[in-house]
């Protein structure tokens, strides 16, 4: 075999390959005597026509059989023999296949990046405070006794924030009934003894509460509402209703007393315990927030140091990934396959951008986890398999066999490497606090 390596890219390599005529006639008649003995052809038994006879019938089958089989065991074997270090084969062109005049073809591989070594020892990185406000610690005892919570009849005053509300509603748009419009904006539309909260962020007709603020028990009001251009319901995105309601009943919200009671339900002894539970708690969440941020700031600092260009192979099964992931995202929150289309070029360029980053901070990443001396354990890939499971509802066991079936275990040591290489970096980074 001969072999000739030319650039044809910054990690691309061409790899012209010639087979002397020898080699591929002697895999010829290897494939040959398969097919013979395991045909049968009219006047001889199984396995016993002359090899002429059969190379002749099935003359395509076996040209094809010759060929799929050729091609990458001669790639393969240019690769080793010549030390390619090859992250894909991308394409397979130019193949020549003659009895008497062998095999050449021109095999096009992926090669990993060369680069220099960004520095990330001494980093600075601006720290952000983790100790929680008085004000927010109220916030979350607040949030845990609003989980307590009772609803008592408030029909003597008007609504206000906080409270749940009991209304009747018939909405327009345009001046026609916003049920008309499609028949998943018939709940949106119309409704009777409907409840929703004042003030709720989350409140399925945005706007609409704000309106009823105010509004007392036996009243009716005009209320317009204006619907998001990403609202869940795509007839209603970025238009105008108007709503008629009328206001049925009116609950205040009832908060338990921090008494001896509560706090036994909530397991702990004292008011102070139970403050001190939630600044703990608040502190704990800040704390792995501050460290994911300042590893953002860590990783976008080593990308823009860093002079690396990287396999197009990868970087395209990466957006490959982000795009499917994308789409499933928008289709889970209502999104139609219509108006993902629309934004496809969009879509397609941000995953595109995103895959580039992610392919060129795993080699950088992989690069300083060396330098370093890092290695992942057996222990951390089965722990790491664990919570992976755990977050999907998964058996852990199942989970390990689906990723070796489809080779996955090596992308999730590679995860885990460069986790631990920006845990390295970060220790070595110079926090400058605020």
């Amino acid at each position: 075999m001969k072999v000739k390596i030319r650039p044809a890219g910054p990690c691309r390599r061409a790899l012209e390959i010639e087979v002397d005529a020898s080699v591929l006639e002697a895999e010829r008649k290897t494939i040959v005597e398969e097919f013979r003995s395991g045909t049968t052809i009219p006047g001889f038994r199984k396995g016993k026509a002359p090899a002429s006879i059969v190379e002749r019938k099935y003359a395509d089958a076996i040209q094809e059989e010759l060929r799929k089989h050729m091609l990458p065991k001669c790639y393969r074997e240019a690769i080793a023999s010549e030390g390619v270090d090859a992250v894909a084969v991308v394409d397979v062109k130019n193949v020549s296949m003659e009895d008497g005049k062998g095999l050449s073809f021109t095999a096009t591989v992926d090669i990993p990046p060369k680069f220099k070594t960004p520095k990330y020892k001494g980093i600075r990185v601006k720290g952000e405070p983790m100790e929680p406000s008085e004000e927010r610690v109220d916030d979350a005892i607040r949030e845990v006794r609003e989980k307590f919570s009772t609803f008592e009849d408030a029909d003597d005053r008007a609504a206000t924030t906080g409270d749940a509300v009991k209304v009747d509603f018939t909405a327009t748009v345009d001046e026609r009934p916003l049920t008309a419009l499609a028949k998943e904006a018939a709940w949106v539309g119309k409704g009777a003894d409907f409840w929703m909260m004042i003030g709720d962020a989350r409140e399925a007709i945005p706007g609409l509460s704000k309106g009823i603020d105010g509004m007392k028990v036996g009243e009716t009001r005009e209320v317009s509402v204006e619907f998001p251009g990403d609202y869940r319901i795509e007839s209603l995105r970025g238009r105008s209703a108007s709503y008629d309601v009328s206001l049925k009943e009116v609950k205040a919200r009832k908060l338990p007393e921090l008494d001896e009671e509560f706090l036994k339900t909530l397991k702990v002894g004292s008011a102070a315990e139970l403050r001190e539970k939630a600044r703990n708690g608040l502190r704990s969440a800040a704390e792995q927030a501050e460290t994911r941020r300042r590893k953002n700031v860590l990783a976008e600092h080593l990308l823009k140091h860093t002079n690396i260009d990287v396999p197009e192979s990868l970087v395209s099964e990466e957006t490959r990934r982000i795009v499917q992931d994308i789409v499933m995202s928008n289709t889970s929150r209502g999104v139609s396959k219509e108006e993902i289309e629309k934004e496809r070029d969009g879509i397609l360029a941000e995953a595109t951008r995103s895959a580039t980053e992610r392919v060129k901070l795993g080699y950088i990443l992989e690069r300083i986890a060396d330098e370093a001396g890092i290695s992942v354990g057996e222990d951390e890939v089965g722990k790491h398999i664990e919570i992976m499971a755990e977050r999907h509802g998964a058996d852990p066991a199942v989970l390990r066999a689906n990723l070796e079936q489809r080779d996955g275990l090596d992308d999730v040591r590679k995860g885990i490497k460069s986790e631990k290489a920006l845990d390295y970096a970060l220790s070595l980074a110079k926090i400058k606090k605020k």
